[in-house]
């Protein structure tokens, strides 16, 4: 999550969206908040308490990361960070 705060952090003024989902239907609120209190996350946090966002994108593993393009399709998932080519 360090390296996704730092790429928000060096492209947000190029218009680098970020959304955090946490998948609330697998861990308790009050582990929610101090992960986002720790980390002092600069971008929104959602909360998928039903799972939909999980199984709309097939999450397996926590830590993923989906990183969308502009016409709104996934261009990559991974357990680790990782930067797709366009």
């Amino acid at each position: 999550m360090t390296d996704i705060i730092a790429a928000y952090d060096g492209h947000k003024d190029q218009h680098l969206q970020v959304l955090a989902i946490n998948l609330t239907d697998q861990e308790r609120m009050k582990d929610v908040r101090t992960f986002v209190s720790e980390l002092q996350m600069p971008f929104p946090v959602l909360l998928d308490e039903k799972g939909k966002v999980r199984k709309s994108y097939a999450l397996r593993g926590v830590p993923t990361s989906v990183f969308i393009c502009a016409a709104c399709r996934p261009r990559c998932s991974s357990i680790r960070a990782a930067w797709c080519a366009s």
